[in-house]
Formats: C-alpha cells, structure tokens, sequence
C-alpha cells in the first residue's frame, strides 16, 4: 500500500471523512483524485506529505483557511506538483492564490465552479505555467473582472487558454494580446461579447488555434474580420453557435468567405442548432 503512485477516491462515507490517516503512508504517490470529500479534517495537511505529488484533482474540498488543520498553504509544500485541477471549492481566498503560486513547477492549472478574490496579482509568479482553464456551468456564479483578467495575463509561458462561462467582458478580453505565447484560446458561453472582441483575439499573433461557442459572436465577425490579417499563424478558427434565422445564416456565410480570404491555409467551421456543419478550407 505504501508504494502506491496513483489513486482516485472520487468519494466516501463519513468514517473514511473522518480518519484520513490512511493516507498518510502514501508518501510515493504521483497521481491523486480526490471528490466529495469535503469536510476531510486536515485535508491539506495530509496532501502536503506527498513530496513526489505530480498531478492532483480535488473536487469540493472546501477553500476556507479555518477548515483545517492547515489550510490550502499546505500545498506550496507539494513542490513538485505539475497539474492542479481545483473545482467546486467555494470561495477562494488571496492565502489560497498565494499557495498556488508558491507551485514553480506547476504547467497546467484548472478552476471551475470558484469565487476568485479581487487581488491576483500573485498570478505572475507562475512563470512557468503553460494551460490555464477557468470555467463554471454558469456565468452568474462565476465572473472575472477586468481587473482580475488582468493580473491572470502575466504569464509569459501559457500557450492555452480556456475560459468557459467566465462572465467576461470586451475590455477584459484586451489582456489576451498581452499573452506572448498563446496558441490555443477557446472562448465558450460569453454572450455578452460584441464583435470588439476580434480586436483583441487579432493581436494575439502567436494564435494557433481560436474556438468561440455562443451567441451569435460569428456573424458580428465581419464587422472586425480585417483584425484576422494579423495572424497568420492561425491553423483552425471553430465556431459553435446557434444560427437560426436566414439573415445569421447569411453574415456566417459572409464571415466564413471573408474568413477564407484572409486565412488561406487555416481551417474554419461553424457549427449551427440543426447539428449541420460547414467547413472551409483551402
């Protein structure tokens, strides 16, 4: 038991909730799942014995610094972390950011379902970070400010980026241009962003790949489709949106030409409500 380097324990009843002892041992392991746990006294601290941990996925365990033992400051202790997923845990505290960012061997680092604390500036000591997912079922549970998209674009190293159901506005996407290494960028449920967005998605000259899901942000394209021009880099622009009636058919099918104009060699499809796709590529 004691050299066991992977285990998901996706949850438990309430003695194991209660004596986590078990775990304690495990100081070998590399790969770790932990859900519906919460609360698991001294959760923290006993992650923080597993020296070696590499990929770690915790689900509902609670964020509160009073929860435990030792709070989420434990972590920065897991120095060989690499990939965080951190999802359905409340309220995130400045302490809880702090921690995370103690982590300088973290790569890919995932949010979902989180209230995040006004001040991330703490965000750019993850030099090395390279995948960023931020996301939730619902923007009304889950917005990033201006402010907050701000500290989370300081990091030189990232090339994906994800933001689902993030609430996000056009000026909060005017950060993107500061990522100098993104290539992967997928937008999803932000259907209060207007076609001032491709101004900012156009300065990102290192984009690879671009994937835009809800409202009808494809035929506002055309508006902005000369800030394209710049990247061409760009290999695959999808988009997944809901084209019902004859006049967005029509702006899709206008956007997608000027699109082709500008993009030669990139691929590019939209997808529409009756699940029919059309893609381009030259």
């Amino acid at each position: 038991m004691t050299q066991l380097t992977s285990l998901s324990m996706w949850s438990c009843d309430e003695d194991m909730k209660n004596n986590t002892t078990f775990l304690e041992p495990l100081t070998n392991m590399v790969k770790l799942r932990l859900g519906s746990l919460s609360p698991l006294p001294c959760g923290f601290r006993t992650v923080s014995t597993m020296r070696g941990l590499r990929h770690l996925k915790m689900h509902g365990l609670l964020a509160s610094d009073k929860e435990y033992d030792y709070g989420p400051d434990a972590l920065s202790r897991v120095t060989n972390l690499a990939v965080l997923h951190w999802h359905a845990c409340g309220q995130l505290t400045e302490h809880c950011i702090d921690s995370v960012a103690h982590l300088r061997n973290l790569t890919e680092l995932s949010f979902a379902d989180v209230a995040f604390p006004d001040n991330l500036t703490s965000f750019s000591a993850l030099a090395w970070l390279r995948k960023l997912t931020l996301s939730s079922h619902s923007s009304e549970k889950f917005t990033i400010t201006d402010d907050q998209m701000h500290d989370m674009c300081n990091l030189p190293s990232l090339s994906y980026l994800k933001l689902k159901y993030a609430g996000l506005t056009d000026s909060a996407c005017s950060r993107l241009s500061c990522l100098a290494s993104l290539q992967q960028l997928e937008i999803k449920g932000h259907h209060a962003l207007t076609h001032v967005v491709y101004e900012h998605v156009g300065k990102v000259g290192t984009l690879r790949s671009l994937l835009v899901e809800g409202g009808n942000i494809l035929c506002l394209l055309q508006r902005k489709v000369n800030n394209f021009s710049t990247l061409t880099r760009l290999q695959e622009a999808v988009f997944n949106l809901s084209v019902t009636h004859p006049r967005l058919h029509a702006e899709c099918l206008k956007a997608e030409s000027l699109l082709k104009q500008l993009l030669p060699y990139a691929s590019i499809c939209y997808y529409n409500t009756d699940s029919s796709t059309r893609e381009s590529q030259v």
